[in-house]
């Protein structure tokens, strides 16, 4: 299955060329995609692509429209990357954009039934990552992970007005995983202590237990991408701002690759950085897509982190990631494990 992080999550950038092209680069093929217009020429969404919906469809992380059939989007999930075609939401020609990969299972799927409701599953136990669908029902949910997810985001496919929720041990106000309510993917708001989500029930190392909520129950389909820590790899964790520039260390035991933060306490952006849009490894990194907005890449000295060999530093007293009176969130795949790196 692969030992190091690149060969099951990784990113980058293109520039846009208006007609179909292949993105290559990749240590694997890719079963999700995420898709997210750099410049502001025109409103830019953030798109998500799997190989169980297969390729022309696609949602967008930071609204509630039903899973979309366009053709000449992501016509492809290649051995090392993806094709797209000519369709301007992934490759206009005045546009650049960023995306990031994971790995599951090259599109192949089975049947789960280890919960109450039977699900579709694909999955990569060594990454910690699977893809899951099912119909309807309040229950349980098999995820096929091996033990328990720390992130995990739902969607409703086929609604027009539900976001997409999520789950995070550390999302509610005490951090400890007792508060197991939601906060909504691509959408500024912080948390709810909501149980009709994952009806006050922490997933397990083979379920996870859903309720009555629309966007966690529908019978014409829902999706949920299901995430484990896997050490060296991945980490979902939390940390508290301090308002101040030289702001908290937060430990991942890697060097982050991609990275998520969101505040639980209040209704600041959801922001993702990379390495690829800041053009760095282990230097200090400014640029962002917010996955709640429109408005394209963002960034200057007042988002500024440092990725760092063995996590990251926050840089800003910026109250969006370190506010003295809230607390955050954050998702983060590696590259390079710290007792392999070499600091290059």
């Amino acid at each position: 299955q692969g030992s190091f992080p690149q060969e099951h999550c990784d990113h980058g950038v293109y520039s846009g060329t208006g007609t179909a092209q292949n993105i290559t680069g990749l240590n694997f093929q890719p079963d999700c995609v995420w898709i997210s217009q750099r410049s502001t020429n025109t409103t830019s969404y953030n798109y998500q692509f799997d190989s169980t919906n297969g390729v022309n469809k696609y949602v967008q992380l930071q609204t509630a429209i039903a899973l979309t059939d366009d053709a000449n989007t992501l016509t492809a999930f290649n051995s090392d990357g993806f094709s797209i075609g000519s369709d301007s939401n992934t490759n206009n020609s005045t546009d650049t954009y960023s995306f990031v990969a994971w790995k599951a299972n090259g599109g192949t799927t089975s049947t789960n039934t280890d919960g109450t409701i039977a699900s579709t599953v694909q999955v990569n136990q060594a990454a910690g990552f699977s893809i899951v669908q099912y119909n309807g029902g309040n229950g349980t949910v098999g995820h096929g992970l091996g033990k328990a997810p720390k992130w995990i985001i739902a969607r409703p496919l086929q609604s027009g007005t539900l976001h997409s929720v999520t789950y995070h041990p550390h999302q509610g106000a005490n951090q400890t995983g007792g508060e197991l309510g939601y906060m909504h993917l691509g959408q500024p708001q912080g948390f709810s202590d909501y149980n009709a989500i994952w009806n006050d029930t922490v997933p397990s190392a083979t379920v996870v237990t859903v309720g009555s909520a629309g966007n966690v129950n529908d019978s014409n389909g829902i999706q949920l991408m299901c995430w484990a820590e896997i050490e060296g790899y991945s980490k979902m964790g939390t940390y508290k701002g301090n308002a101040n520039n030289d702001g908290p260390f937060v430990y991942c035991g890697f060097r982050p690759q991609v990275l998520i933060i969101k505040t639980a306490t209040g209704t600041n952006d959801w922001g993702m950085y990379t390495q690829a849009i800041n053009d760095n490894k282990n230097d200090e990194s400014n640029q962002l897509q917010r996955l709640d907005s429109t408005n394209g890449e963002q960034g200057d000295t007042t988002r500024a982190i440092d990725f760092l060999s063995n996590g990251f530093k926050l840089k800003t007293s910026n109250s969006t990631f370190n506010s003295s009176s809230g607390h955050y969130i954050f998702i983060a795949y590696g590259d390079v494990p710290f007792k392999y790196n070499n600091g290059y």
